[in-house]
């Protein structure tokens, strides 16, 4: 009996020992680490309902962002306005025979543009300055042009330096308020 008892222990010991080897520990090790994943994705979870939440703050913000964007852009001009419109200043004065040797908007003017706010259905103005080389009849026939464009708004200034001798090689200076746009630059 002894001996049934000790072999009795000895499987009981044996299969005890094989079922917390090949057992037990995998399944408690595995236990473990699906917590551990259960407790990262409900982290996980409270961060996206967190973030689901918070999604039409993003959008409202987002859409306030991009509107405000939109409006500013409205309102700057763009360099390709202002090269143009340089463009048809040019081309015009090479047409009445004139030499336009410099055109000058005020560096402080185009600082100011890019500041102002402004109504965006609004167009934006500049100051430009002409100075150019010719006779009085070119520069007149110029003048007179150059008013009826679309982009002239108002004559600032108008100078004429020279002497009759040198009736040809005349410096005039004119200064005068265009508009920027694309709907100008159309016509």
């Amino acid at each position: 009996m002894n001996n049934n008892l000790t072999k009795f222990t000895v499987t009981i010991i044996a299969i005890l020992l094989f079922w917390t080897v090949f057992v037990y520990y995998p399944a408690q090790s595995k236990l473990s680490e699906i917590s551990k994943d259960k407790q990262e994705l409900s982290a996980q979870l409270a961060d996206f309902r967190k973030t689901v939440s918070q999604l039409p703050e993003f959008i409202n913000t987002f859409q306030n962002l991009e509107s405000i964007r939109k409006t500013l852009n409205e309102k700057l001009y763009t360099k390709q306005d202002v090269l143009r419109l340089f463009d048809r200043l040019d081309s015009l004065a090479v047409s009445y025979n004139l030499h336009l040797y410099e055109i000058t908007p005020p560096v402080s003017e185009l600082l100011y543009l890019n500041k102002i706010v402004s109504d965006s259905t609004k167009p934006l103005h500049l100051n430009i300055t002409l100075k150019l080389r010719g006779d009085y009849v070119n520069f007149g026939k110029f003048s007179e042009i150059l008013e009826k464009e679309k982009y002239f708004q108002k004559l600032n200034h108008c100078q004429i330096i020279g002497s009759r001798r040198e009736y040809f090689k005349l410096n005039h200076l004119l200064g005068f308020k265009a508009i920027l746009g694309s709907d100008v630059d159309r016509s």
